[in-house]
């Protein structure tokens, strides 16, 4: 299974990223960065299902552990697509791919 990242979430890690450089520091900035793809490229990738399936918008959602980061992906075909990562204190609830 191949990882696919979209647009959308190729942005928004990035505007974490430089937040938590802003914020936080390079060494946590990073930290978080490389647990997050990590998890998608280790834990997400070998196991789809991880994450809990939203009907409403036909994706799945996980916390990426000891981050305080959500994503949305879905699998199609043999390909695991990361659509979006969201803060956990941002609004997310009206998200839809």
């Amino acid at each position: 299974m191949s990882v696919i990242y979209s647009p959308e979430f190729q942005r928004q890690i990035a505007s974490q990223y430089e937040y938590g450089l802003q914020r936080f520091g390079s060494t946590t900035a990073t930290k978080t960065y490389r647990k997050t793809i990590s998890y998608i490229e280790n834990t997400i990738q070998a196991y789809p299902r991880t994450g809990h399936w939203r009907a409403d918008i036909a994706c799945f959602q996980t916390w990426v552990p000891k981050t305080p980061f959500v994503i949305f992906y879905r699998t199609a075909g043999a390909d695991l697509e990361v659509l979006a990562l969201f803060n956990g204190s941002q609004d997310y609830s009206g998200y839809a791919p």
